[in-house]
Formats: structure tokens, C-alpha cells, sequence
């Protein structure tokens, strides 16, 4: 490492600068590991993975990519849940006791309602069940093989990998600016330059390196994710719930189900939902309050946990932004290689993002190791036909899909006609993928 003085700022030079350590900076940097580059990792953040942002689910398919043991493995899911116009039930204490009277004789909420959430409200004189009765099932029910991951841990784990193979992690720095093989950052209130071979930009949604290609994201999702610390009884649920109601706007709700920790979100389409589309921010209070209302509507005792109280237990509410344009249309620009989502690669209409950026990472890592070998940065661009080839179709077809909830989520008038719709945008549903 060459920490030399230029022009008064900290300088260091290397054979790869990576510009994010998050699933795609992190998998980049663990699959470079060991092969004898010298690499940069930088992130803005001073502690890795801190908040989390997502649900945590990655399919099952995820554990394949990698050729050791991944730790951070929370919860084996096996489905997928979705459920359309649920609406809160609000009951007095009487109506239920006449509920347990009539129907139920071991005097059990669940086994008159078995898919229902109950929890006490403050009042003490009502309690809110989800969902109504009559209308307990899911609209669709799938196989979805997968993990809940805790993000935090394996991240970390991929890092330590990295720094323990001798690459060189700097957190607390924030690249502002690239020109040409230099990028320049702030590190602790400090300037520094970096100057590399290749940089990866896998900086994420609003990414400084894409926007350097010409390919800036325009198109969002704003997710807030809150995460329960849950009881510690009973066997983990085995299935993930998603939730579609008007009022959250070109998106869903979700309960996704770990043995420690339980993530409650929501995702809404800033296009639908916030007017000032150039300061999503502004909008953020009555985001909240549309988040804590749906909240409250998606308690599900049968998590699998005794009680889960989502009143206990909160970690602090974290926010974010998901990119939904499509596939980067420049990837790879001249010595700058975008991955994860800043390559645009998470899905326009679910936002799942975290495989499809170890993929991304592992594919740009092949190329990158070409190139630093001695074909240069002609040998990066094949990074381009590889994700066409493996990321294209799919995220083509979600992407018609988000402008069809983008100009048509407005126009759904009567619960059936949500219904409807949910059908034909939702990855659950057959009408998705036909043509």
C-alpha cells in the first residue's frame, strides 16, 4: 500500500478499486481474493451492513455460487405466500368471546381463524385480526425453495475472507467523483485518491459509477424494512408472506421469517406514490404511517414463534431505495465495470436484488481476471454479453411489467378488479408469464 502525499490528499494505487461493500462489493471482492490482485474495497458506510435494508430472502440456488460454507443462514423457507385485498377486522373482546363460545372448543383464537393474526391492542378493549373472515387463504401459494439470510453476518464474513487474503477494506469512505482511472473520495472528512486498472462500481440504486457510464437508474421503489428480534420458542415458519392492497402504491408488504429475527416492509413505486419525484424524501412521514398501518394488519402469530409482539423487540426502521429501470443499458465503460444494482440488475417488479448481484460479481470477476492478466479492457467487455445472456430475458419481462402497474395501479376500481390486476403483475401468478 502506498500511502504517498499528491496534491495534499492521501493516495493509493491498485490493481482493482471496488465502490461498495455490499452484496455484490463484498461477493466481487471474496471471489478476487487469493488470485494475487491488488484490491481495494471501499464502502461509505463505517460498519458493514448496517441497517439492513431487505427482506434477506435469496433462493436456493444462492448457496451454489459460492465454493465455501456460507455463515449467515437464518431459515429455510420453502413458500410463497400472497394475499390480495386483506383488510384489517376490528372485534370487541365480547365478539370474540362469542367466537370462542360458539366455534371453538379448546377456547383458541387460531383454530377458528388458523392463517389470522391476533395481538392485544393498546386499549385494551378491542384487539385487531388479520385477516377478515372468510377470506383467510391465500390468493396463491408456490414453491420458493430458499434462505433468509442475516445480511449483517455473511457480509461480514465475506470481508474478513477478503482482508485476511490480503486485500485492503476502507470503510468510512465515500467516492465522489471519478476521472479516468482516479477516483476520489472522503474518508473520514479526509480527501483521498484512489487510483485503479479497473474500477467496479457496485455502489448501488443511486450509483456514482453508473452515472460515470451514462446509465443512471431513473425509475425507484422506496422500501422501509423493520426487523423483530423474535421469541425464542417453536420451530421457525417455512414460508414468506407478501401482501398487495391499493393504498400501497405500485408495491407490496412482506413478512419474511427467520429464526432470530422476523422483517417486516414495504415497498411503493415512487412514480405512483410521491408527487415531487426529485426529493423522495419529502414524503416520508406519510410513508411511515402507511407502513405502520399495514403493519398492523399483517401480524401473523403463525410465524411459527409464541406471540410474536411486534411491539417488543423493534430494531430501528431502515429505508431505502430499489432500483426498477431495467438492466443497465452500458455496463462496462471503458475501465468501469457496474455490478448489483448498480448494473440495474435487481428485478423491476419483486426488487429482489441480492442473487442476482453475487451472480453479477461472479461473472465480472471472470472478466476482470482476464483483463489484469494481460487482455486489458477489451476483455471486460464480454461482462456485457453475460449479463445479457443470463439477467436480460427475465428482467425484460419484469420490467413490461412494471410499467403495466406504473400506468394501470390508478385505474383499479373495485377490489376485483385489483385482484385482477395483482394477477397479471405478480410473479406468483400464471398470467405473469404468459406472453
Amino acid at each position: 500500500m502506498t500511502n504517498n502525499t499528491e496534491s495534499g490528499n492521501n493516495y493509493y494505487k491498485c490493481d482493482v478499486l471496488i465502490i461498495g461493500a455490499g452484496p455484490a462489493g463484498a461477493a466481487l471482492a471474496v471471489f478476487l481474493s487469493g488470485t494475487g490482485l491488488d484490491i481495494i474495497l471501499i464502502d461509505k458506510k463505517s460498519h458493514i451492513e448496517e441497517p439492513v435494508r431487505c427482506a434477506e430472502y435469496v433462493p436456493a440456488a444462492f448457496t451454489g455460487i459460492f465454493d465455501f460454507k456460507l455463515k449467515g443462514i437464518d431459515n429455510e423457507i420453502e413458500k410463497l405466500q400472497t394475499f390480495i385485498n386483506i383488510k384489517p377486522y376490528r372485534a370487541s373482546i365480547k365478539e370474540l368471546n362469542s367466537a370462542r363460545s360458539t366455534n371453538c372448543s379448546k377456547n383458541n383464537l387460531s383454530d377458528i381463524y388458523p392463517d389470522a393474526g391476533l395481538s392485544s391492542c393498546r386499549t385494551k378493549t378491542e384487539m385487531l385480526l388479520n385477516p377478515l373472515p372468510g377470506n383467510l387463504a391465500p390468493a396463491s401459494e408456490i414453491r420458493a425453495p430458499g434462505y433468509i439470510i442475516e445480511r449483517k453476518t455473511m457480509i461480514r464474513d465475506w470481508i474478513a475472507r477478503f482482508v485476511n487474503s490480503g486485500g485492503r477494506y476502507l470503510p468510512s469512505a465515500k467516492a465522489f467523483k471519478i476521472s479516468g482511472s482516479q477516483v476520489k473520495a472522503l474518508k473520514e472528512g479526509e480527501k483521498i485518491i484512489i487510483k485503479a486498472q479497473i474500477i467496479a462500481g457496485a455502489d448501488g440504486p443511486v450509483s456514482l459509477a453508473a452515472k460515470y457510464a451514462g446509465c443512471s437508474c431513473t425509475h425507484f421503489l422506496a422500501g422501509l424494512n423493520l426487523k423483530y428480534k423474535n421469541p425464542d420458542a417453536g420451530p421457525a415458519c417455512r414460508s414468506t408472506k407478501v401482501f398487495f392492497l391499493p393504498e400501497i402504491k405500485g408495491g407490496y408488504a412482506w413478512v419474511f421469517p427467520g429464526q432470530k429475527f422476523t422483517n417486516y416492509g414495504l415497498g411503493l413505486d415512487l412514480g405512483l406514490f410521491c408527487r415531487n419525484k426529485k426529493k423522495p424524501g419529502v414524503q416520508k412521514r406519510l410513508f411511515e404511517k402507511i407502513f405502520k398501518n399495514v403493519l398492523k394488519n399483517t401480524e401473523d402469530n403463525n410465524l411459527g414463534k409464541n406471540n410474536l409482539n411486534p411491539m417488543c423487540g423493534r430494531t430501528k426502521l431502515s429505508s431505502g431505495l430499489i432500483p426498477v429501470s431495467g438492466i443497465a443499458t452500458n455496463p462496462v465503460y471503458k475501465n468501469i465495470v457496474l455490478v448489483g444494482d448498480a448494473a440495474g440488475l435487481c428485478n423491476p417488479v419483486t426488487g429482489a436484488g441480492i442473487y442476482n448481484a453475487v451472480c453479477s460479481a461472479r461473472i465480472a470477476a471472470k472478466y476482470i481476471l482476464e483483463a489484469a492478466a494481460g487482455k486489458g479492457t477489451p476483455a471486460l467487455q464480454q461482462i456485457r454479453k453475460e449479463y445479457n445472456d443470463y439477467f436480460k430475458g427475465s428482467l425484460d419481462r419484469a420490467l413490461a411489467k412494471r410499467k403495466e402497474i406504473s400506468s394501470g395501479w390508478k385505474s383499479q376500481k373495485t377490489p376485483a378488479q385489483f385482484e385482477r390486476f395483482v394477477r397479471a403483475t405478480w410473479v406468483a401468478f400464471r398470467q405473469y408469464w404468459q406472453i
